[in-house]
């Protein structure tokens, strides 16, 4: 059983606090979304910095899309490069995006409505819409490689892809200082703008979509020696397992973060 979610100090703190006791472990950068940010369920960063051996500088940020993470401008510069900028070895850097950018707000546009496809599931999705998108988070993605070895050519970048959740009718709920309702994300676009009434359906194409984007990272991983993805998919396949829509109660997270430190201890053993 999990413990209770927990209120950290505040992430600059915390780094430079577990990095003065703790002189000799790896230094990680952690950008992201809720998976990484979650603020009631202990999410994947909480479980690491739990089980000690990284000192791990968090950036992450609920509601965050990858784009918004990456995009540089005269007048913004992005955290993770703020920090790789830093005169620190940092070994890791650790990133979780993109599940917003492709189930989000973009989703209208990647769905056919069901009365449009005559049966199937399938038919439901818009493939060149899916593969555009794809391609845009690619080279984000290329982008952070990029950037990483122009600034720290020794770290390693560490991400993954989702495990598949169910879109429902259930939402986040936040209550820390006051009651706060997020979401649903997927559930109001599937069943109510685009008819795709059938829990099973939307699953195959909650999962299908997921699993293209996986496809991404995984290629895109044999492609960069420095760039590794995590396979998070297939844990927590009961809908018993999320604490909403999109977020898995903190057991998945714990289980999830056991997947990330595996990877990370390999990487910096070698």
């Amino acid at each position: 059983m999990c413990p209770q979610p927990w209120r950290p100090r505040p992430p600059g703190r915390q780094f430079d606090d577990t990095r003065r006791a703790n002189p000799h472990w790896p230094l990680v950068v952690a950008e992201g979304d809720s998976w990484f940010s979650h603020p009631t369920e202990w999410n994947i960063l909480w479980h690491l910095s739990a089980m000690g051996g990284y000192s791990i500088r968090r950036l992450a940020s609920t509601g965050d899309e990858l784009l918004d993470m990456v995009r540089e401008a005269p007048d913004h510069k992005p955290q993770y490069i703020r920090q790789l900028e830093r005169r620190l070895d940092w070994k890791l850097l650790l990133f979780s995006g993109g599940g917003n950018d492709l189930l989000g707000k973009r989703l209208p546009y990647l769905l056919r409505h069901r009365d449009e496809v005559s049966h199937g599931w399938r038919g439901l999705i818009i493939d060149e819409e899916v593969d555009a998108i794809l391609r845009t988070l690619r080279r984000a993605y290329q982008r952070i490689i990029y950037r990483t070895a122009q600034l720290k050519p020794d770290c390693h970048i560490l991400v993954h892809g989702y495990d598949y959740p169910f879109p429902r009718d259930k939402g986040a709920e936040f209550f820390w200082g006051a009651v706060t309702v997020s979401g649903p994300w997927m559930y109001p676009i599937m069943a109510g703008e685009k008819g795709i009434t059938d829990a099973d359906t939307r699953y195959k194409i909650t999962k299908e979509l997921v699993d293209r984007f996986n496809r991404m990272l995984r290629t895109l991983a044999s492609e960069h020696e420095r760039f590794h993805y995590v396979n998070l998919r297939g844990m927590l396949p009961t809908v018993q397992q999320w604490e909403d829509e999109i977020h898995p109660k903190s057991a998945g997270m714990r289980r999830m973060a056991l997947e990330f430190k595996a990877v990370m201890d390999r990487v910096v053993g070698s």
